[in-house]
């Protein structure tokens, strides 16, 4: 396919892709630029067979996207997802309360993820109950890491809500299995990336 459809389930994206948003997704740009919005494979390693596939995708398409013959389990990570790619390989990185900072390679200063894409975007971070333990669940804040060849980093736009690289690691480019080219349901929220 050139094209298909992918239902946005959950908040992870907002308020760009918000909730339950479809969006249309192309295979063929499998290696897209710094700030794109991405369409990532499953942590799951099951393969399925292309007959399966080619089912699924058509009864995904007549179902407007409410059923799957492949994702069915409830887990996230078992199912694939929308994130934003935010480091390219040999970028040097680091996160300071929920903004990503990066020096890419062969750069000598770190900029935030907002100055180096090419696309205006905008994320959404509460901050955490002055009593919160920081050493749990998602991390705003992480050390300097450096991108290895074919190494990406992604991230949700809700960074307090949200698997991304910072609790899966970083990505190789198989993972990533398109690139998101516009949103277009719900209609008030029409937008290309």
């Amino acid at each position: 396919f050139v094209v298909f459809s992918v239902n946005q389930k959950s908040s992870s994206m907002s308020p760009d892709i918000p909730e339950n948003s479809l969006v249309m997704v192309s295979p063929l740009i499998k290696r897209p630029a710094r700030g794109s919005v991405v369409y990532i494979k499953s942590q799951d390693d099951t393969e399925y067979s292309l007959f399966k596939k080619f089912l699924d995708v058509n009864v995904r398409f007549f179902t407007a996207q409410r059923i799957s013959l492949i994702e069915k389990n409830e887990f996230p990570s078992s199912k694939n997802k929308i994130r934003r790619l935010v480091g390219m390989p040999g970028d040097t990185i680091y996160m300071r309360d929920n903004v990503l900072y990066v020096k890419p390679k062969d750069e000598r200063h770190f900029l935030t993820e907002f100055e180096l894409s090419s696309k205006a975007y905008n994320v959404n971070f509460l901050s955490s109950p002055s009593q919160w333990d920081n050493s749990l669940g998602i991390k705003s804040s992480f050390d300097e890491i450096v991108l290895n060849d074919d190494e990406y980093f992604v991230l949700g736009d809700n960074r307090k809500s949200c698997e991304d690289s910072r609790f899966w690691g970083v990505l190789k480019s198989d993972m990533i299995k398109g690139k998101v080219l516009f949103c277009y349901f719900p209609f008030n929220n029409f937008k290309f990336y």
